[in-house]
């Protein structure tokens, strides 16, 4: 997977709903987790980048796809999904 070619179509959003991305499907590697912490990053608002700081022991980035959606996760304490931006289809 390309994750250097990742682009959102909406704003990052604060999860509200962790269990919507409970059925999601992993499509990210470890070894992609800087460049999505990156991307994530250029999208995030200030309240997002006080969340990194205040989670930066215990976050774990990845790509998922629900349905037939694609989203960047940040997620909280490793399993709770924190932040999401639904991204353009992954080829």
């Amino acid at each position: 997977m390309l994750i250097s070619d990742l682009k959102e179509k909406e704003a990052l959003y604060e999860v509200v709903e962790p269990r919507y991305f409970e059925k999601a499907e992993s499509l990210s590697e470890q070894d992609d987790q800087g460049a999505i912490y990156e991307f994530l990053l250029k999208l995030g608002s200030e309240d997002y980048k006080e969340w990194l700081s205040a989670h930066e022991n215990d976050y774990y980035f990845e790509v998922v796809r629900v349905d037939g959606s694609f989203y960047a996760v940040a997620y909280e304490d490793y399993t709770t999904p924190a932040w999401a931006v639904e991204i353009e289809p992954i080829k």
